[in-house]
């Protein structure tokens, strides 16, 4: 709960980034949680470490293939940084990690949404379409 302490440190968040820890948990979870987890699709736009040129107006980067491409165990040189997005064929949750945030969203369904809350290495918070959300 926010406000409360906890054994983890989280230290500050990083933009466009997720420690490797956290990420094998939160596709741990996720994995579990779709019929396609070996049939992905990851978008990299241009921005924070995505091997594209940031200067030349806005670009995408498309992949497809495990859930774990993200860790990097599964993913060629010529894919580097976290996906934008990413999400399993049949769309039963996405992710969300924006360039120039330092938050990554989950959008899932109740059940996801409880699990990942319950998970005590991840800092989760419950959010809705009508929460605004600003960058500190």
């Amino acid at each position: 709960m926010p406000g409360e302490s906890s054994e983890h440190d989280y230290g500050g968040p990083i933009e466009n980034e997720l420690p490797d820890t956290q990420m094998l948990t939160l596709i741990r979870i996720l994995e579990a949680r779709t019929r396609t987890p070996t049939d992905c699709t990851f978008l990299w736009v241009n921005g924070v470490d995505s091997g594209l040129p940031d200067n030349v107006g806005y670009r995408i980067k498309r992949a497809a293939g495990p859930c774990r491409v993200v860790t990097g165990m599964e993913c060629s040189d010529a894919l580097k940084g976290l996906p934008s997005v990413w999400w399993p064929l049949d769309r039963s949750w996405i992710v969300v990690t924006q360039v120039d945030m330092n938050s990554t969203f989950v959008g899932c369904d109740r059940e996801v949404l409880a699990e990942l809350v319950a998970e005590e290495s991840l800092e989760v918070f419950e959010v809705s379409r009508d929460d605004l959300l600003e960058r500190d």
